[in-house]
């Protein structure tokens, strides 16, 4: 029993420790995070793993990161991470959400690039847009309501112009914004 629960705790230890160290993927002679939790669930159905508060600093900090990147390929492999280890964390439970449907849009956003300039291309997509120009638009809406000036209001003009080029001419979400 002792031998038993020795082995668990290192089991664990090594998890936190490539979580620690921001080794999400495999690398070589290493057992894999996902590999390791496999093992701590065979000798332990329900054994109860819990991140270490570095551990979770850590993935918390690369999972900011790449929301605020839009870096989908991140973004996957964060979202695996956080779903298997991260899942009764309160602290990262709202961005593992929002980096679900960021994924999403970045990827759909990327598959439009792509198109664009192909033979085949695809229609703006306009959730995805919103979903990641969502604090961009936001802060816009926040600039146009507090400024006071004409000063305030050319430079809120000229920053809307240059956020446009971002989207199709015509794009809804910025006219609202212009008018």
């Amino acid at each position: 029993q002792s031998s038993k629960h020795s082995t668990l705790l290192s089991i664990a230890r090594q998890i936190n420790s490539h979580l620690e160290k921001s080794r999400y993927d495999k690398e070589e002679d290493t057992k894999s995070i996902y590999e390791l939790k496999e093992e701590l669930n065979q000798i332990h159905q329900d054994y109860p793993f819990v991140p270490s508060s570095l551990s979770s600093d850590v993935f918390g900090k690369h999972l900011s990161d790449a929301l605020k990147d839009r870096d989908a390929a991140a973004l996957v492999t964060l979202i695996k991470v956080g779903n298997t280890f991260f899942t009764n964390s309160d602290e990262h439970k709202a961005n593992l959400e929002i980096s679900n449907a960021m994924k999403d849009a970045v990827l759909e956003m990327k598959l439009y690039e792509t198109a664009i300039d192909s033979s085949n291309p695809l229609p703006f997509p306009i959730d995805a847009a919103r979903i990641l120009y969502q604090d961009e638009f936001d802060g816009l809406y926040y600039r146009l309501k507090q400024a006071r000036t004409t000063v305030h209001l050319d430079k809120l003009v000229k920053d809307v112009d240059k956020f446009s080029e971002n989207f199709p001419v015509g794009f809804q979400d910025i006219n609202d914004l212009r008018f």
